[in-house]
C-alpha cells in the first residue's frame, strides 16, 4: 500500500473520536505516522482513505 502522498485534503471539520486499538496496531500506528513524517490523525486519515476504495466504499 503506497500512503506516501501528502496530506493535502481539507481536514476543516475535525471531529473528536476515540478509537481502542491492540498493542501492536497502536505500535504500527505509531510507526506509520512516524515514516509518513505526519501526525498519527493524518495517518489515520490516509489510511482510512487509501483502503476505502480498495473495498469498493464510497
Amino acid at each position: 500500500m503506497q500512503l506516501k502522498t501528502r496530506y493535502a485534503f481539507s481536514m476543516e471539520t475535525k471531529l473528536l473520536t476515540s478509537v481502542r486499538l491492540s498493542a501492536e496496531a497502536k505500535r504500527l500506528f505509531a510507526l506509520l505516522a512516524k515514516t509518513l513524517s505526519s501526525s498519527q490523525a493524518a495517518a489515520l486519515e490516509l489510511a482510512i482513505r487509501a483502503m476505502a476504495p480498495r473495498e469498493g466504499v464510497q
